[in-house]
């Protein structure tokens, strides 16, 4: 065998195309273009070793054939000789090894068979580490061990800067795991040996990975080597009589230590636990892979004694898993952003620590991506309700302010200002960073003095804010969550805001427990309401996250890799269910109490996983964290009681004062709890709890025995300790507190005094708009009070019973408001000092609609200020009445209110302030009434001076003018100097109402009745922004009247009445919904639809048809209703030639005074008689006397208005002609009507008089004119919608024809 082998000295191979590349101290490598040969070298060895290095050679070629194409391997051609010496022939890999590589690292530059310089940053070390893990992970999953993996048998290519791959070389010691079935029979033998040898595998690679990433080579000490392989392994060394020697790796990020540290030390270290050591190539794989796709999570260097010393800080802001959830979530916002016309609504549901608020926080990121913003409304127990949204407003323009986008802020103040003009000042109160986002001055807003109204308004001002601000180029998710504890006042208003089809661009999101399914009805009932109107609706419900996400959060916590983390978070899962803030806080609590711990000798995270499974924790998330918090430092504890006391935010200055602590020591507890996770900044010296479960534990560690004295304490220090001037701005704080132990007040005057607090405190909720919490305040105010309070605090508890009758009233407490109501009323000292109670009883009792007590009140007030009025009104009273106010007024110009003398007498203002109050609910119950007293109070403010009531008196005055003495000019002139005078007057709140009036009932007399309906829009709007939703919904549904009665498209009209309907069910305005559905139904029968049922729809099934609305409005007397209902019976009939019905509705309709139905009414009424006239039964005298009283005062009402009553006039001409028999006159007339109507823009009518026009060419024998009239209105009824007129003329002149 000698012969076979080259001389182990300095022989040379004979000349020829190989190439000498790589000499070992036993074999070489001979390269021959894109061929390799392998020849060993002569070292004296004896023949069997000859034979056993040929089987070497031998199987590697068999390792090199089992592997799989997919595998990057070094492809074995053939074992044969070169040179008469046995030799292995492969495919060449291009490349360096990795010891090359590592060597050359540090030059920054690595030329790769002339291709560009490879990266030499962790980065590119991660991509080199990757390639090789990957290399091993192919080899095992073919089922093959290297056995002798080293950086010289590692060979690596770049393809780019960041891209390379790595080949395994000499496979000369590799295990063939197929071949050790046949080689170890016994199993257990068998499978310690393929552990073992994977094991082998898996520590080379530690030593390899080690070496790559710290950029380090190992160093190589002199050992024992004796040539013989290694009996324990059966393999040989990977380097022949060297040990190698690894220095520590400081430099390097944690996760990569633990992933080599795992790799290279003995399971014996961790108690001989193999689950914390890894098991296969492809999770060591798959953690570098993460690494790479986190570097800012996971390739962070820390500071290794902070991780010793410090609490254990979980991820900020981080989201695990709910990869559904969050899809649904995005989807919401695409759809929202596609400017649909449909409120899009996502509500996320589950326990309490579900992550609900995590979920929704998602919604950032493409908000972000659209130059977005987040409005955060959070409910919590502690702050009340009606707060809420608008200190979130006001930090949402705080972040605004700070941010640097001019173009957007400039955007939102333009669209701001044009959405609510000079209505933002109201908004400005309760949110103050608007006032200094707008740049507005801060002055005294004019605001109406009826609490109630400016309630309404704040909430509609809100809404028209959300739709200003929200636009493509800026569009906001507002997010409501723990709607669990928002009370109904508060979804009230949430839905009123998403339920607003104007706003778009906005997210709309809610969050609540879903816990007691009993609670959460009212939620359910918004939602379904809101989702009932047309809104899209998602639905999420959060339980336990998944495995996986468990596993991020604890490897993500502690630096570690996926895989090696999994025993412990595993244990994790198993021991909080799954729960994300259980999971968070089990965490920190195993890290307080050492379970886990960080091994400064081994720089890696430790823990103990016995002790672990062992433990027993509470299922109730507040008592669990309450135990946590236990073990806290006591001065912690002490600092988080106090701030549990202050609710789920406080300020650093606030918490200072309570806690009675140095400013470093504040500091310090402030720096600690954020440390430890359980408070977070909201904004500079401002912070809140980072979950409400956290406060409440907290608050749990007070015994409930010493709540009352804790709370006591804290406002009391807060009082006593606050300057001159901040008693104000802490006020609530000082309040809330103190209120919590009033059972401990021992002393009448500290009662007496905390009743004074209250009443501040509650002003100032009042001012913000939160009547709610303004309540609560004043009742608990009167709590404190005295049983002799009349002697004791008379003025403070006249005051406090005034105030919390009004918030009463405004929030609906109907059971306390009776309770307290006669206490005032009944001690009081004098007339002036029962008043405000008096008014706020009068109010009580009309928003229950009990008018009849309501007005009995009234009169008695007005009786008490010696104005009597009559048990009955007559006609003759009200002449006399008119007259007397004429005659006083006539010194009194019209065109110039300025310079009348305003009243300033408390007393007065009242008297016109009861007065009118008593007017506005007479013009819809006693309309004779209401002419009466509105004359009083124009008569009064001559007197005694002008008033915004003294409005509402020249308004009455003039309509009476109009509607019982027939002086339309008149009238109207006052009806405007009426809405002049409030102008001067400033008195924004009461303009609307007094311009919705107007347009309903007076201004159509001189003003064409489109004008009227186009300004009853705007009525509309200016009243809601004001509060005056009785007044926007009367406007909403007169306008929508008005345009059916000037002949607008009836599907444009149908639309605007449904979307009207929506609005008055959405506001709960059941009386304008009972006048609407007449309309409605009108409309659709009209247009032909088969369901008129369909416009009582929003009544909820109490009133389900027309016959129903009747029935109702004949049993409870309400005339007012019941003349809308007859004269849209009586359109129909006449519209559908069901004349003897249209006469029988004309006569149950009534007289009529001047309104604008009657206007309408007289006019169909007149049509009728016509018809009825023609019918030839005897009596046409009758008839036709009625039918030329309504010409007569056509005649005369033209005279006011040609544009509305001229083509009415001339049509009801015609008819008179032709039952007259004045054929000629009578076509005149109708030609006439139609230009008229055509004119004055009335389509309607326009085909109304073609229709009768054709119909007498028809009676006169004129055929074919009457064939093309017909045709003519035929055309008119189908532009305006009218499908079943069209349908009944299309029969006439089949018949015809």
């Amino acid at each position: 065998m000698d012969k076979l082998f080259v001389n182990g000295d300095n022989h040379k191979l004979e000349a020829g195309s190989c190439e000498l590349v790589h000499q070992s101290e036993r074999t070489r490598i001979f390269r021959s273009f894109d061929l390799g040969i392998k020849v060993p070298i002569d070292q004296g060895i004896s023949e069997d070793q000859a034979v056993r290095v040929l089987n070497v050679l031998k199987h590697e070629h068999k390792v090199s054939s089992t592997l799989p194409s997919s595998c990057s391997r070094r492809k074995v051609i053939r074992v044969g000789t070169y040179q008469d010496h046995p030799a292995m022939y492969f495919e060449w890999v291009e490349g360096v090894t990795a010891d090359e590589w590592l060597r050359s690292w540090s030059t920054f530059q690595l030329q790769s068979e002339g291709t560009e310089a490879v990266d030499s940053s962790l980065n590119g070390r991660l991509q080199v580490a990757m390639s090789i893990v990957k290399a091993v992970s192919d080899f095992h999953e073919a089922g093959i061990f290297h056995r002798q993996l080293n950086l010289d048998n590692v060979v690596l290519e770049f393809h780019t800067e960041r891209s390379c791959s790595a080949t395994l070389i000499d496979y000369s010691c590799a295990a063939i795991l197929s071949d050790c079935l046949y080689t170890i029979h016994d199993e257990q033998e068998r499978l310690a040996f393929i552990e073992k040898t994977k094991q082998k595998d898996l520590n080379d690679l530690g030593v390899i990975l080690y070496s790559v990433l710290s950029a380090h080579i190992p160093e190589l000490q002199e050992n024992d080597f004796t040539g013989k392989e290694d009996k324990d392994d059966n393999v040989q060394s990977s380097k022949r009589g060297k040990s190698q020697q690894l220095q520590p790796m400081n430099d390097l990020p944690l996760y990569l230590i633990s992933l080599v540290s795992s790799l290279l030390t003995p399971v014996a270290k961790y108690g001989g636990d193999a689950r914390l050591r890894y098991k296969h190539a492809r999770d060591v794989l798959s953690d570098l892979r993460l690494a790479v796709k986190k570097p800012e999570i996971y390739l962070k260097v820390h500071r290794w004694a902070d991780l010793v010393t410090k609490p254990l800080i979980l991820p900020q802001d981080h989201f695990y898993g709910r990869t559904t959830e969050l899809s649904m979530l995005q989807h919401a916002f695409d759809v929202t952003m596609k400017c649909n016309d449909q409120p899009c609504l996502v509500v996320v549901t589950g326990y309490a620590g579900a992550g609900k608020t995590t979920l929704l926080k998602q919604i950032s990121k493409p908000l972000n991506n659209s130059n977005g913003y987040m409005i955060v409304c959070k409910f919590d127990q502690t702050a009340l309700a009606d707060t809420i949204l608008a200190s979130s407003f006001d930090s949402f323009f705080e972040h605004v302010l700070e941010s640097s986008n001019v173009r957007v802020m400039e955007d939102m103040k333009l669209s701001i200002e044009e959405a609510l003009g000079e209505h933002v000042t109201a908004l400005e109160q309760s949110i103050p960073n608007l006032r200094v986002f707008l740049g507005s001055e801060d002055k005294l807003v004019c605001a109406a003095g009826d609490s109630q109204v400016l309630h309404r308004g704040w909430k509609f001002l809100l809404s028209n804010l959300i739709f200003a601000i929200s636009r493509e180029a800026h569009p906001i998710a507002l997010v409501f969550e723990d709607l669990q504890w928002a009370d109904e006042d508060a979804l009230d208003t949430i839905e009123m805001i998403v339920r607003d089809r104007r706003t778009r661009y906005c997210l709309y999101c809610a969050s609540y427990r879903d816990t007691d399914p009993g609670k959460c009805r009212k939620i359910t009932d918004m939602i379904d309401a809101i989702h009932d109107q047309g809104a899209q609706l998602w639905s999420i419900k959060l339980g336990p996250i998944e495995k996986e996400s468990v596993d991020c959060l604890v490897s993500e916590s502690l630096f570690m890799p996926p895989t090696l983390i999994e025993p412990l978070s595993g244990a994790v899962r198993k021991k909080t269910g799954g729960m994300f803030l259980f999971v968070a806080n089990f965490l920190k609590s195993l890290h307080e109490e050492r379970s886990i711990y960080f091994n400064l000798t081994t720089l890696r995270w430790e823990f103990d996983l016995d002790n672990i499974m062992r433990q027993e924790i509470s299922s109730d998330i507040v008592e669990y964290l309450s135990e946590r918090m236990m073990r806290l430092p006591r001065s912690l504890q002490s600092g988080l009681k106090i701030a549990a006391c202050l609710g789920s935010a406080f300020d650093l200055a606030v918490f200072q004062k309570a806690h009675k602590a140095p400013e470093k020591a504040a500091q310090d507890f402030i720096s600690l709890a954020t440390e430890n996770g359980l408070i977070q900044e909201l904004s500079q010296d401002r912070f809140s709890w980072s979950h409400d479960q956290l406060q409440q534990a907290a608050y749990s560690l007070i015994p409930k025995s010493q709540r009352e004295s804790t709370h006591l304490l804290v406002g009391s220090r807060l009082y006593l300790s606050a300057k001159s001037g901040e008693i104000y701005s802490m006020i609530h704080d000082i309040v809330r507190n103190m209120n919590f132990g009033i059972s401990l007040l021992e002393t009448q005057d500290h009662k007496t005094e905390l009743a004074h607090l209250n009443l501040v405190a509650g002003e100032k909720a009042q001012k913000s708009s939160a009547f709610h919490t303004a309540s609560k305040y004043f009742m608990t105010g009167i709590g404190l009070l005295s049983d002799d309070w009349q002697n004791d605090s008379y003025d403070l508890s006249m005051k406090l019973f005034n105030a919390a009758t009004e918030m009463l009233i405004i929030t609906g407490n109907t059971k306390e408001f009776q309770a307290i109501i006669h206490k005032p009323l009944t001690h009081a000292k004098n007339f002036e000092d029962r008043l405000p109670a008096s008014h706020n009883n009068f109010r009580f009792l009309v928003s229950f609609g009990r008018f009849e007590e309501a007005l009995d009140v009234c009169f008695s007030i007005l009786s008490e200020f010696g104005e009597e009025f009559p048990t009955e009104v007559t006609p003759e009273i009200i002449h006399a009445e008119v007259l007397k106010t004429e005659l006083l007024l006539a010194d009194f110009p019209k065109d110039d209110l300025l310079h009348l003398p305003m009243l300033t007498d408390p007393m007065k203002c009242w008297l016109l302030k009861i007065m009118n109050s008593a007017m506005l609910v007479l013009i819809t119950t006693k309309e004779e009434y209401a002419a009466l007293v509105g004359c009083r109070i124009a008569q009064r403010s001559t007197s005694c001076g002008w008033s915004s009531d003294s409005a509402f008196g020249l308004y009455a005055f003039g309509q009476v003018l109009i509607s019982v003495m027939n002086k339309v000019d008149d009238g109207s002139l006052w009806v405007k100097a009426s809405v002049e005078l409030l102008r001067k007057l400033n008195a924004r709140a009461h303009i609307p109402i007094l311009e919705t009036l107007c347009y309903e009932f007076i201004l159509f007399w001189k003003e064409p009745i489109q004008a009227t309906c186009e300004a009853l829009i705007g009525t509309h709007q200016a009243a809601l922004m004001e509060g005056q939703i009785e007044f926007a919904m009367s406007s909403a549904l007169h306008s929508c009247r008005q345009s059916f009665m000037c002949g607008d498209n009836l599907v444009k009209v149908f639309g605007d009445c449904t979307s009207v309907a929506i609005k008055m069910a959405q506001l709960k305005q059941v009386w304008g919904m009972l006048f609407h559905a007449s309309l409605h139904c009108l409309v659709l029968k009209l247009m032909g639809k088969p369901d008129v049922d369909e416009a009582f729809a929003v009544l909820n099934g109490d009133i389900t048809n027309e016959d129903d609305l009747l029935e109702f409005g004949l049993s409870t007397g309400q005339r007012t209703l019941v003349h809308y209902i007859y004269f849209f019976k009586l359109l129909v009939a006449y519209w559908f030639s069901r004349y003897d019905e249209a006469a029988l509705m004309a006569d149950l309709y009534g007289v009529h005074h001047m309104r604008f139905l009657d206007i309408y009414h007289v006019f169909y009424d007149g049509l009728t008689s016509f018809q009825m006239a023609r019918k030839r039964n005897g009596d046409e005298e009758k008839w036709i006397g009625r039918g030329e009283q309504a010409v007569s005062t056509f005649q005369t009402w033209g005279g006011h208005s040609k544009w509305n009553f001229e083509n009415k006039f001339q049509l009801l001409s015609a008819e008179l002609h032709l039952v007259q028999g004045h054929h000629d006159a009578a076509e005149e007339k109708y030609k006439s009507s139609i230009t008229s109507a055509r004119n004055h823009r009335f389509l309607h009518e326009e085909g109304l008089a073609m229709e009768l026009l054709g119909l007498f060419y028809h009676q006169v024998g004129k055929i074919e004119d009457s064939k093309k009239m017909l045709k003519n209105a035929r055309a008119c009824y189908e532009r305006w919608g009218a499908t079943a007129i069209v349908i009944r003329l299309d029969s006439y002149l089949i018949d015809l024809l």
